[in-house]
């Protein structure tokens, strides 16, 4: 029962439409960074902080984190729940 209700359950296309979203959103906040430094390449340290710090960059970070951590996630729980043969192991990660 605990099990059950714990268990993310989804098909393989929701998790291929979750993996492509947090790319996209990383990729954003990664091109703004690099599109800064490319803009003002001799910024100071106090433009860096000012632009990083930002109340936008701070929600885009936040939001390119968790992206992140997602993605690295559903990359995991994929690789490992097709490519770990071993029973008790492939049943482990299938029940996190």
């Amino acid at each position: 029962m605990i099990a059950k209700l714990f268990k993310w359950q989804s098909s393989g296309f929701k998790d291929w439409i979750w993996q492509r979203v947090s790319a996209i959103a990383f990729l954003a906040y990664l091109i703004l960074v690099i599109g800064f430094w490319f803009l003002y390449p001799l910024a100071t340290h106090l433009q860096w902080h000012d632009f990083l710090l930002s109340l936008q960059m701070r929600i885009l970070g936040t939001i390119a984190l968790f992206s992140f951590l997602l993605h690295a996630w559903l990359g995991l729980w994929t690789v490992i729940t097709d490519y770990i043969k071993p029973a008790s192991l492939s049943k482990f990660f299938t029940y996190m």
